[in-house]
């Protein structure tokens, strides 16, 4: 696990990489569940968690991450009462990125992106060089994507704190 200062007087993030399997995929989900908890308490951490599977699965199942010897690296950073989680993966052949699509109703998949949206108060995704956090974990180094999303509380109407 690696924790770094982001500068002087900012608060610490905290940082992961996993195996990219479904087996590792559910380890950083209770991994990112406790982070999240200790940061921004309990009803955030389980917004965040569902969001986090989204990712995991993604990155597992449309990266290179999910191949022998593949990798995940999750960053989780404190702010404002909440966090931004950062899901760094080693990218799709071709470049490919990800984007919502509209899945129909018998459809198993294709709707991991639109519940991050709907559970997190911003998302994007960006080439993992270019991210915030690119010097933190291994990926950095390797030509990958980071998916993002920041979650916050919400009130008892199911509206953000």
């Amino acid at each position: 696990m690696t924790r770094q200062a982001l500068t002087a007087g900012m608060p610490t993030l905290l940082a992961r990489t996993f195996a990219g399997t479904a087996i590792q995929a559910r380890a950083a989900r209770r991994w990112a569940r406790t982070t999240v908890a200790g940061m921004a308490g309990p009803d955030t951490a389980g917004l965040a968690e569902a969001a986090i599977a989204e990712l995991l699965a993604n990155a597992v199942t449309h990266s290179r991450s999910g191949q022998p010897g593949g990798t995940v690296t999750v960053i989780i950073t404190p702010g404002a009462g909440g966090v931004t989680v950062h899901v760094h993966d080693l990218g799709a052949a071709g470049g490919a990125v990800p984007r919502p699509r509209d899945a129909g109703d018998e459809a198993e998949s294709g709707r991991g992106l639109r519940i991050v949206g709907e559970l997190s108060d911003a998302w994007g995704t960006r080439p993992g060089a270019e991210c915030c956090h690119a010097d933190v974990g291994r990926q950095a180094a390797e030509p990958g994507r980071c998916t993002w999303f920041a979650c916050h509380p919400r009130g008892h109407d199911g509206g953000r704190i």
